[in-house]
């Protein structure tokens, strides 16, 4: 293990591999990816980027109804942007915190079934405050099946890390190391993502009411976008 019991989420202590200047900090953390793999990241992680800035464009001019934007989360978001053979994807679920349930009923059946499935599924500030939500930890702890839980809340007595959401290559890194863990059969796992958001959670947000147009907010989103500072990297 390279990442699973070293790092402590409990004391802060969080899975970085790039800099804020998309340098690498940490050369023994690189997972192992081919340079083309990368590269492929990059360009889903900046089509993504380019759409929320059209999408939002559209939006304002009432050519789009409400959407949410990712725009400062794209290193965690770009591990599910697309689905590789062999790999299912559901449809985004409107009821916040239902998908742990889901996602738990689904690993306990790949369990069941022995197929050596694992189950990925994410929730944000939201979803924790929802009953469901723990529900379905507590569930999927108890039958030790195998699902990695994404959010931004760590529970006790099951294995826990946290990532920079913003580092791709700590990301990748580490859900290759959970998913693999919980394939081998040792229970659930809770990744905490640290990521920033860059803009609006929606297009229904006024985001001048909580980011202050001032430099020192230019300076703050400038410091927490990987994106941008891998192209000069």
């Amino acid at each position: 293990m390279i990442y699973l019991g070293k790092f402590d989420p409990l004391k802060d202590e969080c899975v970085r591999v790039m800099d804020k200047d998309g340098n690498i900090i940490n050369p023994k953390l690189m997972p192992k990816i081919s340079p083309e793999e990368v590269l492929e990241a990059y360009k889903i992680m900046n089509l993504s980027r380019r759409q929320d800035i059209y999408q939002n464009t559209m939006q304002r001019q009432g050519r789009l109804l409400s959407f949410l934007s990712s725009t400062g989360q794209e290193a965690c978001n770009e591990l599910g942007a697309k689905s590789p053979d062999g790999v299912n994807s559901l449809p985004p679920n409107i009821v916040i915190g239902s998908q742990y349930s889901q996602a738990t009923g689904i690993a306990f059946a790949e369990k069941y079934r022995k197929s050596g499935g694992v189950v990925v599924t994410t929730t944000g500030d939201g979803g924790t405050s929802e009953g469901e939500t723990y529900e379905a930890m507590n569930f999927a702890k108890l039958h030790e099946v195998p699902v990695v839980f994404v959010f931004k809340a760590i529970a006790t007595g099951t294995p826990s890390i946290k990532v920079d959401g913003n580092d791709y290559l700590a990301c990748i890194g580490v859900f290759k190391e959970v998913v693999e863990y919980v394939r081998n059969g040792n229970g659930p796992v809770f990744v905490e993502c640290e990521t920033y958001r860059l803009g609006a959670h929606s297009s229904s947000d006024n985001p001048d009411v909580y980011r202050p147009k001032d430099k020192q907010q230019e300076e703050l989103d400038a410091e927490h976008d990987k994106l941008v500072a891998a192209e000069f990297a």
